[in-house]
This record gives C-alpha cells, structure tokens and sequence, in this order.
C-alpha cells in the first residue's frame, strides 16, 4: 500500500509484540494493493469448493507469504437463489507442531467449513519453526500482515462477521492474535489449541521419562514420539520461559472475544490440562468423547446416521457463528457479493 500507518502493540506482558499495517487510503480498490497473483486455476480436486492462491508482502522484510482462499463453490451458480449463503470469514491458521504445515494443511477440515458451514477461509504459510524461532517476530507478524490486509481491504466492503480459527499449534496463534487489541475478531475458534505450550512440554517430557499418568479415557504417548514432538516445539520457543510466557498470556481474555473450545477428551497429543486457562473464560467449550488429536484435521468417526464424523462439532460452529451474526446486528451475506470487482485472485 502507498499509504500506511504503524500501529504498535506490545501488550500482554511484553509478550510477542508486532506491529499492523492499517490501510489509510480507502479510496483505492480491495485486494489490489500488495497482493502478487500466482495461479487462478480452481481445484480440481475439490468438491464444491473453489480454492485460489495469491501472496501477501511481509512488511519486515518483503517476504512472500503463500497464501489461499477457500470458498462455496456455489457461488458461482448462475441462479442467485442457488447461490450459498456466505456466513463469516476467517483466518484459519494452521497447526504443525509449531515448525511444519502450510496453506495446504488440514484440507478436509477447511472443505467442511467452506462447503458445509459456507465460510470464506483464508489460509497462509506463515514462517515458523527453528528456521524463524519465537523471538524473530516473523511468525506472528506474517500472521497480523495477512489479517491486517484482509481484514483492512476485504472485510469492511462485504461487512462480514471476521473471526481466526486455529488448529493444534495454530490454535495458540489463533488465541494469541485474539487477545491483542490491535485487531479486531468478532469470534475465535481454537481446535485442540496448544493453549500453554509450557504444560504441553512439561506433559511430553513427563511421556519420555515413562512418569506421565493417563486420565480415564486417553492414554499417553510414547518415548518416541513425545521425544519428537518436544524437539519440534523447542525448535521455535527454544527457551522454557518463552513457553511459560506464552501460556500465562492467555490466562485472562481481556479483549473479550467471543470463544468457541472444541478439545477431544482423548487426545493424547494435548492432554485437556492444557487448555485450562481458556476453559475458564472461553464463550462455549466443546469436549467430544472418545475423540482424539485428529480432530483438528481429519473427520472424527462418525456416529451411526452421520455421514461424516465432522457433523459431531460442525453443527456447533454453524450455531456458534449464527449467534455471532445475530449479535452484531447481521443478517445472510449472499456470496453473490464477492464475484465481480471484489474477485478474490483475479488479476488487476
């Protein structure tokens, strides 16, 4: 963008501060301004939904970030009776052991929220791991440059309810970005979040020494892939303090974003106990018997009369963000609104 304002932000005890980009011409076009076109090709792959990559500048360094937008593919029914009904939009942040994932991770799950939920989501492959570790900044800058510009050139033309939705690791981003104030969310949704990271390392270092004690329902992991797990953790936050820091972040949600927890009461991977800083306070909390760590990407088994497993918590989005809708005052947004001169991908 030719015009910008620096907005600083270093709240949560010092922790992961960043700086926005808010977009002060509003007079130039939406999604005009710093994207880089790849590939407007559709997925054919994909059932009933479009997906389309562009990239995002970092404004650290220039760095292109990879980013896609998937989306009902009936919008592009010629009938506009037909056409899907866009609820809200979302960043969707990917999970990964805080080092590996990209735009293209958890597919299944991000086909059911587009196709079945009739979400806009916005996917990125953000810098993490021990090649960009916590203290660079760049993970959570990459993550406020893509909201920021999304949701400052997008977002207040379709006046969609905006919210972050995260998986495993990326659930802690996605709580993380809901607690500064810099940005605005209407709602957050963490999938089997790594809520403290530091309960999560202190959990796999209790698996590899064998002293980690199973709750009713869920086991633990192995040596081997508790070992595996910290490793990839530690290539990021490096420092147990960091860890600490990070959790301790969100022990209060000071900027009141509407939650939605969705855990698995067997989840291995992250035990409930760490998410009992979020339990506390978080909008609705959403615990699945039975269900483990894969909830956060691939359909849970499904239940006699069910289709697909993921219509054991989808039904519970849909409801969260109809209520969301319903308190900010908005009714149906047919995704009509986004062909035309608001094309997500195509070229200027």
């Amino acid at each position: 963008p030719e015009k910008q304002e620096k907005v600083s932000s270093d709240t949560c005890k010092g922790h992961l501060p960043y700086t926005a980009t808010s977009l002060v011409d509003k007079k130039l076009s939406p999604w005009r301004q710093g994207l880089h076109f790849i590939d407007r090709k559709k997925n054919e792959n994909s059932m009933g939904v479009d997906v389309q990559a562009c990239s995002i500048e970092s404004t650290i360094d220039g760095f292109l970030i990879p980013c896609k937008i998937w989306r009902n593919k009936n919008d592009e029914l010629p009938n506009i009776k037909q056409r899907a009904s866009i609820t809200v939009a979302a960043l969707f942040i990917h999970g990964g052991m805080f080092s590996k994932g990209d735009c293209d991770s958890h597919p299944k799950l991000l086909q059911a929220l587009s196709e079945d939920v009739n979400m806009i989501i916005i996917t990125s492959s953000f810098r993490n791991g021990a090649v960009e570790p916590e203290k660079t900044g760049k993970t959570m800058q990459d993550l406020v440059d893509v909201s920021d510009y999304f949701q400052s050139n997008f977002m207040p033309e379709q006046r969609l309810p905006y919210g972050v939705i995260g998986s495993s690791s990326g659930g802690y981003f996605a709580l993380a970005l809901a607690a500064q104030k810099i940005l605005r969310f209407d709602f957050c949704i963490p999938i089997c979040p790594v809520a403290h990271p530091n309960r999560r390392a202190t959990y796999l270092k209790n698996c590899i020494s064998q002293n980690a004690k199973p709750t009713a329902g869920c086991g633990v992991h192995t040596a081997e892939a508790a070992t595996r797990i910290l490793n990839s953790q530690l290539s990021f936050w490096e420092t147990e303090e960091a860890m600490e820091a990070a959790g301790e972040c969100l022990r209060e949600n000071n900027n009141a974003v509407p939650t939605l927890l969705i855990m698995g009461a067997a989840d291995t991977n992250v035990p409930m106990h760490v998410c009992e800083l979020v339990q506390a306070w978080a909008t609705r909390t959403i615990v699945l018997g039975g269900a483990g760590h894969d909830i956060q990407s691939s359909p849970p088994v499904a239940k006699e009369g069910m289709e697909d497993g993921f219509q054991l918590y989808l039904p519970d989005i849909e409801r969260f963000v109809k209520t969301v809708r319903m308190e900010l005052g908005m009714g149906d947004i047919n995704m009509s609104a986004l062909s035309g001169e608001n094309d997500l991908c195509s070229n200027a």
